[in-house]
């Protein structure tokens, strides 16, 4: 029985034009000016993650908008790149087995996934909502979001009885940058990340050139 042919995606700056962290604040009427920056000091050690992670979720709070039911119809309005679905379903006709592996949010991450129906898919990060339904948390192991792409496909390949090195992963940022060198079959798209150029086994300028790539 020959082994199952695999591709993973990232999301965020892969299959949608932006990031679902910024989305959200946007969404919420906050400010991604200073969404941005605090993101930025806690890169830098001015501040702790744990301590930036907060400060988020208490801007987000004090929008009065943080709920659920809201945080959802923003997702919802999230849109993928023109031609994803037709490259998901050429990929399957083509007997590839499709995963999702995102740095973003679950609640985000599961939204993408029902439309897009991939095989299975990961995330990095939980959105904690309190009884009332509103965003009190962000359960999240951000200082090791490459590590853990790696992790988890690793998983993947076991699940399918495949070496990391048979899988394709299709990215665009830093933290992608562990999962090509572990796969050695890095996809590189959107970006402008020259170390990601380096370590990709192609760099490719729109998804239509993956299709290119197995149509024979």
């Amino acid at each position: 029985m020959p082994k199952p042919k695999i591709i993973c995606f990232d999301i965020d700056g892969t299959l949608i034009d932006g990031n679902s962290w910024l989305l959200l604040t946007d969404g919420l009427g906050c400010s991604v000016v200073r969404h941005v920056k605090l993101y930025e000091d806690t890169v830098s050690g001015k501040i702790t993650f744990e301590a930036g992670e907060r400060e988020l979720v208490g801007i987000w709070r004090n929008s009065g908008k943080a709920t659920r039911a809201t945080i959802k119809e923003i997702y919802e309005k999230v849109r993928v790149r023109e031609g994803v679905d037709d490259l998901f379903n050429f990929l399957r006709n083509k007997g590839f087995l499709i995963y999702l592996v995102s740095g973003s949010n679950k609640f985000f991450v599961e939204g993408i996934a029902h439309r897009l129906k991939p095989d299975g898919f990961y995330s990095n990060a939980e959105i904690i909502f309190d009884k009332d339904g509103v965003i009190s948390q962000i359960d999240q192991r951000i200082t090791e979001q490459g590590q853990i792409k790696v992790e988890q496909v690793t998983e993947i390949a076991e699940k399918n009885g495949v070496n990391i090195k048979d899988i394709y992963f299709v990215g665009d940022g830093e933290n992608d940058i562990d999962v090509f060198i572990a796969t050695g079959k890095g996809l590189c798209v959107h970006t402008s990340d020259d170390y990601l150029k380096k370590v990709a086994c192609k760099n490719l300028e729109s998804l239509n050139e993956i299709q290119e790539m197995f149509e024979i």
